[in-house]
């Protein structure tokens, strides 16, 4: 079937099909076709899935819950555990807890390009890494390679209104994020990392001419970023890939580190090692990027076939041409009938299953009326904020003319 999935905001994860307006309970669906978890989400791997506005990260995790086992094996976490952590009470503590609470997390797709860089291998690094001062500020012996790197990846980040600025969250408890809205950005923001041209023609180096169509360039802690913006379709199995990515596999893991990196710093603060390496880093010579059963239907209305075979045969073929340059299109009498019969039928199941998660053991199964897509209260590009229509970071579409042949 033509559906698409939806996280709800009241923590069921569920089906629609296309032009339909009523939403099915996903797990309903599965005790219908009778299936084992890996047969069934096979079905649904690749299937575009979307938020519904006022979902939230607790709410997102309880739309996981039916299959918490099946996704955890799947990305690698015990999103049981995960699930577990969210359901526990939480009282900010004002001496632990101390970051402000965000307005919205964002699942992000990103895409990082950049020019691939070869490093003279002649160099002695082992004696500059011996002052790692020295190491970190010594100029290397670059060349360009020709060929670029290209890195995608999802991101769970942290917004709060107002502010240019952005955090991560996969160090957070996930009953201290309960509550917040979560939204999944319908875009693909892929970031042109163009600093190792500065490292070897210098920092006045423009690789691109000046406005040029659809590269967009923005101002980001003193330095230019350039980046275009695609369309993007999630898929399901992405989807909740990208949730977990950056998380460790246990919450008791991820604060086990935490504890670490604590200790860590708090050894090097006592010594005066952190601020002096927060010295060196700053100084240094260039900057470094960021990193069933068929069904008998009456289709005689509009398929005709209750008409003699003559006749049908008496139709003539219908012809589009794509331009003055005499190229055609030549279209069958039946060219869709069977989309026409597969979209009909698909149609008829859809109803069959609705009317019966209706009726289903009392439960709430079925959503009716339109759903809306979750969108972010500001609209950010990294971190930084995008005010209305910045013309200078978003290419203003040309007027229509005929093309250039």
């Amino acid at each position: 079937m033509d559906c698409t999935l939806w996280f709800c905001k009241d923590g069921i994860l569920r089906a629609k099909l296309k032009d339909s307006s009523e939403m099915i309970s996903v797990k309903f669906l599965q005790e219908q076709k009778n299936q084992n978890y890996m047969n069934f989400w096979f079905e649904w791997w690749d299937t575009i899935t979307y938020f519904e506005e006022g979902l939230t990260i607790g709410k997102f995790l309880q739309c996981l819950e039916p299959w918490a086992e099946f996704w955890g094996a799947y990305t690698g976490k015990n999103i049981t555990s995960y699930i577990r952590e969210s359901k526990k009470e939480y009282v900010k503590n004002k001496e632990k807890d101390n970051y402000e609470p965000f307005d919205w997390i964002e699942l992000i797709y990103s895409t990082k390009l950049k020019p691939k860089v070869l490093y003279d291998e002649s160099e002695n690094d082992e004696e500059l890494m011996q002052d790692f001062e020295k190491w970190i500020k010594e100029p290397k012996t670059i060349a360009l390679s020709g060929t670029w790197s290209m890195y995608s990846n999802y991101d769970l980040l942290g917004y709060t209104k107002g502010k240019d600025d952005r955090f991560s969250t996969e160090g957070m408890k996930m009953n201290h994020m309960f509550n917040v809205p979560l939204v999944l950005n319908q875009q693909n923001i892929v970031v042109i990392e163009d600093h190792a041209f500065k490292r070897y023609f210098g920092k006045e180096y423009n690789w691109l001419s000046k406005n040029q169509f659809g590269i967009c360039e923005i101002n980001r802690r003193d330095t230019k970023m350039k980046y275009l913006v695609s369309d993007y379709f999630h898929s399901m199995k992405d989807v909740v890939s990208g949730f977990f990515f950056w998380m460790h596999e246990t919450p008791y893991e991820r604060d086990d580190f935490l504890d670490k990196i604590s200790n860590m710093i708090d050894e090097l603060e006592k010594n005066g090692e952190f601020k002096k390496a927060n010295e060196i880093i700053g100084n240094t010579v260039y900057q470094i990027g960021e990193g069933n059963e068929e069904s008998i239907v009456d289709f005689s209305k509009f398929l005709d076939i209750d008409k003699p075979q003559e006749n049908k045969q008496e139709q003539k073929e219908e012809i589009i041409k794509l331009n003055n340059n005499d190229e055609e299109i030549h279209i069958l009498p039946d060219a869709f009938d069977d989309l026409m019969i597969q979209s009909a039928e698909e149609k008829e199941d859809w109803d069959s299953l609705v009317e019966k998660a209706k009726n289903y053991k009392g439960k709430k199964l079925v959503q009716e009326g339109e759903v809306e897509i979750a969108k972010p209260i500001e609209n950010r590009i990294n971190s930084v904020l995008v005010k209305g229509i910045d013309k200078k970071a978003v290419p203003k579409p040309t007027d229509f003319k005929k093309e250039i042949k």
